[in-house]
């Protein structure tokens, strides 16, 4: 936000993403919005990080617990 109240023009800021009307794309517009908008793969359901209090480590657990405990797995 601090960028594009800084280099882009007082027209732009009422329009921030991702372009404004008055300058047809604006470079600092689209580059703050590329950035802040990637897109992400969503972690898979079963994939789990566990740690237990007797461990120094973090365990993960990348498989359905069907009733099991995490423990067991």
């Amino acid at each position: 936000d601090f960028l594009i109240d800084t280099y882009s023009s007082n027209c732009c800021r009422s329009h921030i993403y991702p372009w404004c009307k008055c300058c047809q794309p604006c470079v600092v517009n689209e580059y703050y919005y590329r950035k802040k908008c990637e897109s992400i793969v969503e972690p898979k359901p079963t994939l789990k990080y566990v740690s237990f209090v007797d461990e120094s480590h973090i365990r993960m657990v990348n498989q359905q617990l069907l009733g099991r405990s995490l423990q067991d797995v």
